[in-house]
C-alpha cells in the first residue's frame, strides 16, 4: 500500500480520531469486563488505579478525581464489602485513611491483567513490530504532552478548579 501524503493538520486529525476511537473501544471493553466481574466501571477504575499506585490517601484522591469524599467513600464501601480493597487509618493522624487492594483484589487484578495481555497480544499479532514500536513511542509522547501541556494549566483544568474553589470573579469595566 503506497504511503499517503497528508498535511500536518490532516495527520494530526487522523491521529486524534484514531486515539478517540481507541479510547472509546477501550471504555466499552472496560464496561463489559467490569460487569462480568460484578463491578461498576468506576469501581474497576478505582481497582486499576490502586493496582498501579498502591495505597492512596482518600482525601487527595477524591479531589484529584473531581468527586466528593462521600462519593468516593460510597464507591469504596462496595469494594470493601466485596473484599477487594481494605481501608487503614494512619496512626499519627487517625483522620487520614489509606486504601489499598486486599489479597482478593490483588488476585482479581492479576487475573484481569493476564486477560488484558492475552487480548492485546491477539489484537496486535498481525501488526509488524516496527509499527508497534513506532506507535507506542508516539502514544507515550502524546500522553506525556497532554499531562504536562502548559496551555492546559493556563486555560484548562486549573482555571475551572480555581473557579470551583473561589467562585466566579467579577469583571469591572474601566471608565
Amino acid at each position: 500500500m503506497p504511503e499517503e501524503n497528508f498535511t500536518p493538520r490532516e495527520s494530526a486529525e487522523r491521529l486524534r480520531r484514531a486515539v478517540l476511537g481507541l479510547v472509546g473501544a477501550t471504555v466499552c471493553r472496560s464496561r463489559q469486563e467490569a460487569l462480568a466481574h460484578g463491578l461498576s466501571n468506576s469501581q474497576l477504575f478505582v481497582l486499576l488505579r490502586l493496582q498501579t499506585e498502591g495505597s492512596l490517601p482518600t482525601t487527595s484522591w477524591a479531589r484529584e478525581l473531581g468527586i466528593t469524599a462521600s462519593s468516593l467513600s460510597g464507591l469504596l464501601d462496595g469494594l470493601v464489602r466485596a473484599g477487594l480493597v481494605q481501608r487503614a487509618r494512619e496512626p499519627p493522624d487517625r483522620r487520614l485513611v489509606h486504601v489499598s487492594l486486599s489479597t482478593r483484589g490483588i488476585r482479581l487484578m492479576k487475573k484481569l491483567d493476564k486477560e488484558h495481555r492475552v487480548a492485546w497480544g491477539k489484537l496486535v499479532e498481525s501488526i509488524p513490530r516496527t509499527e508497534l514500536d513506532r506507535s507506542s513511542a508516539v502514544l507515550e509522547r502524546l500522553s506525556q504532552a497532554i499531562r504536562g501541556r502548559p496551555d492546559r494549566q493556563k486555560h484548562g483544568n486549573s482555571r475551572h478548579r480555581a473557579l470551583r474553589e473561589t467562585g466566579p470573579t467579577r469583571k469591572v469595566n474601566p471608565r
